[in-house]
């Protein structure tokens, strides 16, 4: 009987001794092999960074053996470091008393909120929107919350007007800090019923104009190593809907240009100048009136002042990726690890591919052409700096 009871014991020990020996050997003829080939140095780095690999597993064992026999206070340790991390980058908020935000999109929504945000505070506002009343009703709230503010109207899918109402902001406010690409419109409509203007109107705005605004501001950023560039993208640029064949792959295009940006400024070392790619789920702003979610408490209609509070705090914290609810970070490892049938019927299951089906939304102004007109003039609103206005949006 004790010979039974302790066999497993010495054959499971055989086997970790064995393995450790072969983790062993292997180190050893790896780093003779490398000291003979390089020279000492590396096969030296060598050694080390199997030894280090070693020493991880084996801590790494432990704490799962650990976890089994004790869940609850792992859970709380983990919490606890949660907490601690949540914490520590709420201190890390960065200022942005004085600096000149710009927002797209900013007349209403999201762009609306946002900018009243940031005037609170202290930021320096410039907002770019085709409806100029919607803009200067904007003004006049930030300038009697005794914020500054800027607005010009711009066509963001006019490449040039961009450029043109870029050099006024730099004339007239100065260097922009932080970029916010926010402009976006929606089809909501099966694919083989939507205009091919729409589909190309929803590209333009929703990604193609991205690169006229970065490309305006960044150069700027890069000489100072400075600035912050973001990109309201969608859950939409995470996974496919039924009739948002143009506004998904449009954020999905969104998505993979942020992601190129950052590695792109990390390859060239630009270290001072951030991206921050948000992802959220349907927001009330007025733009996807008519949606519906199935489970309200997993996939909920975000409020706008949720969403812009959420957004601010990633923008101050300089969080690289954004999404709301949480629940959607799970999309791209469901993709991954699912059959696509499967994955599917997750979507259908959760009312997803059938949200549009009363959907209504807002009309949007069509573009205007035309030559680049002249300024218009407009007297400053009180305790706020001079607003600017040019071209269309």
């Amino acid at each position: 009987m004790t010979g039974h009871a302790t066999g497993p014991d010495r054959r499971g020990h055989s086997k970790a001794n064995f393995s450790r020996v072969d983790s062993v050997g292997g180190a050893i003829l790896i780093s003779t092999w490398a000291v003979d080939r390089f020279g000492y140095p590396l096969g030296k780095l060598i050694s080390q960074s199997m030894s280090m690999t070693s020493l991880i597993s084996s801590k790494f064992a432990a704490l799962t053996a650990y976890t089994k026999e004790h869940p609850k206070k792992a859970a709380f340790a983990l919490l606890s470091l949660l907490f601690l991390y949540r914490k520590l980058r709420s201190q890390a908020r960065k200022s942005v008393n004085g600096k000149v935000v710009l927002i797209t999109g900013g007349g209403s929504g999201l762009g609306r909120n946002l900018a009243l945000r940031f005037a609170g505070l202290g930021a320096r506002v410039v907002l770019w929107d085709l409806n100029e009343q919607a803009l200067h009703a904007v003004g006049t709230e930030i300038a009697a919350a005794k914020g500054y503010c800027w607005t010009f109207s711009c066509d963001v899918t006019n490449r040039a007007m961009v450029y043109a109402t870029a050099e006024r902001v730099f004339r007239e406010v100065g260097k922009v800090d932080i970029l916010i690409n926010n402009a976006g419109i929606v089809s909501g409509d099966w694919i083989t019923d939507i205009p091919e203007s729409k589909v190309e109107r929803t590209f333009h705005v929703n990604v193609i104009s991205h690169f006229w605004t970065i490309k305006a501001f960044l150069p700027e950023m890069l000489k100072a190593n400075s600035g912050h560039i973001v990109t309201i993208a969608s859950a939409a640029g995470l996974g496919g809907a039924a009739k948002l064949t143009d506004y998904c792959a449009s954020k999905f295009a969104a998505v993979g240009l942020d992601e190129s940006l950052r590695v792109e400024l990390e390859r060239r070392g630009y270290d001072g100048v951030k991206t921050t790619c948000i992802c959220p789920y349907y927001i009330n702003t007025g733009m996807f009136d008519g949606v519906v979610t199935r489970f309200a408490w997993l996939l909920p209609i975000l409020s706008e002042d949720y969403a812009s509070k959420r957004i601010l705090e990633s923008i101050l914290t300089n969080r690289a990726y954004l999404v709301m609810p949480r629940l959607l970070y799970l999309i791209p490892l469901l993709r991954f690890l699912l059959p696509t049938t499967l994955f599917d019927a997750v979507s259908n299951i959760l009312g997803t591919n059938h949200s549009m089906d009363r959907f209504k939304g807002r009309n949007v102004v069509p573009p205007l052409t035309g030559p680049l007109p002249a300024s218009a003039g407009g007297a400053p609103a009180p305790n706020a700096l001079p607003a600017g206005r040019t071209g269309h949006h």
